[in-house]
This record gives structure tokens, sequence and C-alpha cells, in this order.
């Protein structure tokens, strides 16, 4: 799966919201059999990726999914 283009508006940043719809479209990806995520991120969105789980990879932010 590769992800591209999350954007809060900065009104609504900082409530959860990026992360509660990324975790959704994971779940719902991974139950069709997804292996990984990648994405790339700016320096802003950097943190939220991490605290689901995604790591620094030659460029890209990249999630192992589960077995």
């Amino acid at each position: 799966m590769y992800v591209t283009n999350v954007y809060t508006k900065l009104e609504y940043r900082k409530q959860g919201i990026a992360s509660r719809l990324l975790a959704y479209i994971m779940d719902e990806t991974e139950s069709k059999g997804c292996k990984f995520a990648r994405l790339h991120s700016s320096d802003q969105g950097r943190g939220t990726y991490e605290k689901i789980g995604f790591v620094n990879a030659a460029g890209f932010m990249v999630k192992k999914m589960k077995e």
C-alpha cells in the first residue's frame, strides 16, 4: 500500500484525526492481504507516522503489516 497526501487543516491538527484515519485504512488493507505500507512524509507529519509504527527507510517511511 502506498499512502499519499494525508493532510489535516491547521485548525483540526493535534486531535488524532490523521492517526485514526490512517489506522482505519491500514486495518482495511491489511485485512485484504497487504503486507506493508509506505509513504513519503513531511517533517511535520513524521511524528504521526512514527507513533503508529512507520520507520524511515531510504527516503520513504515503511511499516510492515501483521502476518
